[in-house]
């Protein structure tokens, strides 16, 4: 820190407000009339409070060190205006620091209620976690989907727009074999014949139940699981809709035969087959609530609602057969689990028999 110069011929030394001298030269400042208050040397800015009492010493401020006083402190009784400092020259008025700024706290009230609020949304994020219904993965939504079984009586989860797309790799052809979580599917062909009903105890055929000829798309799942057993397909997954019951244009479901016609370019949706799953009766060679065990197959069939017969064979582009399939079990929750594809076709494919 520089030391105080005194000048025993010319007084204090003022260097510091920027000026080379203090004498009678033109520009010098007159501070003759000016009662200031004292700064400390103390190698930091110190700031004096009005009210506290000086003792009229004229020493000023070493070099490099800042008195910083109220304006109430600082006053002339000549009431000279100090003139700007020019180019060059140095500023001799430290800044004022800024008084501290203190935090905002939140109140109690809110915070709680915050918080009850985040805890909440936790909770629900990991039941909806728990249950399939979302997934962490950043794979498709329609990937995965929750199984008809965790749902209550009557609760449907349609997939909205009824026409989503599909994740990749979801569209197959006849012939194609892929795999889907658990399951490997193959579908094998399409035909037009009647359903027939087998009594699900006795075993028999009821010969006198028989439908008219609807379209069935055959398909082979195979449980490629090493240790879940699971029934990749039923008349459950066939027949969920909502209402349960429904079968006009308005019933939601996620599974249905599209029609894609020629001439309009136009299309028609058919519902699945409608069979209660509480009915007594199965249908015959569709192996409804079948366990697979790990490496069996079985072969299926999902059927169309006998509307089928409005259609058409001339003025059809082409089919796509929408499938809400099993996929295999949730490890955690041991409910199943969904997911959805398309079978696509064309007429030319489709066979008049089994």
């Amino acid at each position: 820190m520089t030391e105080p110069r005194e000048d025993n011929d010319n007084g204090p030394d003022f260097s510091f407000l920027g000026n080379d001298s203090v004498g009678d030269d033109a520009g010098a400042l007159d501070f003759s009339d000016a009662t200031v208050t004292p700064a400390q040397p103390t190698g930091h800015t110190s700031k004096t409070n009005s009210s506290q009492p000086t003792d009229g010493t004229d020493d000023p401020a070493p070099e490099g060190d800042v008195a910083e006083t109220d304006s109430a402190d600082f006053r002339t009784t000549s009431e000279k205006a100090i003139p700007p400092a020019s180019d060059g020259e140095s500023s001799t008025a430290g800044a004022a620091s800024a008084p501290e700024r203190r935090v905002p706290m939140v109140p109690q009230k809110t915070f709680t209620i915050v918080a009850g609020y985040a805890a909440a949304l936790t909770l629900l994020f990991l039941l909806l976690l728990l249950t399939g219904r979302v997934s962490l993965t950043g794979v498709h939504p329609l990937e995965s989907l929750p199984d008809i079984a965790p749902l209550q009586k009557n609760e449907f989860l349609p997939v909205e727009p009824a026409d989503a797309s599909l994740p990749r790799d979801h569209t197959l052809k006849l012939g194609d074999s892929r795999r889907f979580g658990d399951v490997i599917i193959t579908p094998l062909k399409v035909t037009t014949e009647p359903i027939s009903f087998i009594h699900m105890t006795s075993g028999k055929t009821a010969s006198d139940r028989k439908t008219a000829p609807v379209m069935k798309l055959w398909f082979e799942l195979k449980n490629a699981s090493t240790d879940a057993a699971f029934p990749p397909w039923d008349v459950g997954l066939m027949c969920s809709r909502m209402p349960a019951e429904g079968t006009d244009d308005s019933t939601k479901a996620n599974s249905w035969l599209m029609v894609r016609h020629t001439a309009d370019a136009g299309q028609t949706r058919l519902l699945n087959y409608f069979h209660p799953p509480a009915s007594e009766y199965d249908l015959v060679g569709q192996h409804s609530r079948q366990l697979v065990q790990p490496g069996q197959s079985i072969t299926t069939f999902i059927a169309s609602s006998p509307e089928f017969s409005r259609i058409s064979a001339d003025d059809v582009n082409e089919y796509r057969w929408r499938l809400q399939l099993r996929k295999g079990v949730n490890r955690l929750t041991k409910n199943g689990v969904t997911t959805l594809l398309e079978i696509a076709f064309t007429q030319a494919e489709v066979s008049t028999s089994g």
